[in-house]
């Protein structure tokens, strides 16, 4: 199993992906590992809730719409769906006008996120849940979304939250073509991640890598640049001259 990379949540609010995509560069190494490679269909999972999957999705969902790609974000996370609505469900097939088999893909938004994507809120079509928990049924959606979309991000429960409502993620991330492992540094156990591991390896899932989350344990100097950003509203030059000297002082960007 590869790391891919560590990506840092920030602490001022809603996190908005087009708007700090330059600040991530472990993104594109993200991306080029995952995308890059020719992987079509991606699930992220997380070994429990709020491992940071939706921010992660939310971010690559914009990477790739930036490279000129069609891309389809698809909500099976029941327990914290993460996918809003932005039209009422009458008007969403003529504004929209894109059919995937038994769903219709639609102009939606992630909860902390202002950016808009296409997408399907599984958890709003309760007739088709069951059949989502079949392997092969799985298979066939990603399929048939491939012939409408270049690429198609799956947003799943946390592994290690199993029961009767969720849909098993392992199931969902042996369905897709590759999966990225996402776990909370400092808040993931060993234990989780050895049970996340083993479940996503007895469904034969395609692990390409773990990113970890690095929102509670941050460098020196995003450390300094927070506390700098204080100073914003009334010293906003002097406050913006601080923060670039910070980040250019490699002892401080030094990585643990």
């Amino acid at each position: 199993m590869t790391q891919l990379a560590p990506i840092t949540n920030e602490y001022d609010g809603a996190f908005n992906a087009s708007a700090k995509l330059h600040q991530y560069q472990e993104l594109e190494q993200i991306y080029n590992q995952t995308f890059g490679q020719g992987i079509r269909t991606l699930a992220v999972v997380g070994c429990a809730p709020k491992e940071g999957v939706t921010t992660l999705i939310s971010a690559l969902a914009e990477r790739t719409l930036l490279a000129g790609k069609s891309t389809l974000v698809v909500d099976l996370n029941l327990h914290h769906p993460s996918l809003a609505r932005l039209l009422p469900s009458q008007d969403t097939a003529t504004n929209t006008d894109i059919s995937t088999q038994d769903n219709q893909a639609e102009l939606v938004s992630i909860n902390h996120s202002q950016s808009v994507f296409t997408g399907i809120c599984i958890s709003q079509r309760r007739e088709w849940l069951q059949k989502c928990r079949e392997p092969q049924f799985l298979k066939q959606q990603l399929a048939g979304w491939l012939e409408e979309f270049d690429h198609v991000l799956v947003d799943t429960s946390a592994l290690n939250q199993r029961n009767q409502q969720n849909i098993p993620a392992e199931l969902v991330a042996a369905a897709a073509q590759g999966c990225v492992l996402v776990a909370q540094a400092g808040q993931s156990t060993e234990g989780m991640l050895q049970s996340a591991l083993a479940r996503l390896d007895e469904a034969s899932a395609n692990l390409l890598g773990c990113v970890i989350n690095d929102q509670y344990n941050p460098r020196l100097a995003d450390e300094i640049c927070r506390e700098v950003r204080r100073l914003q509203n009334k010293l906003p030059k002097l406050a913006a001259w601080l923060c670039q000297r910070v980040k250019q002082t490699r002892l401080l960007n030094t990585e643990i």
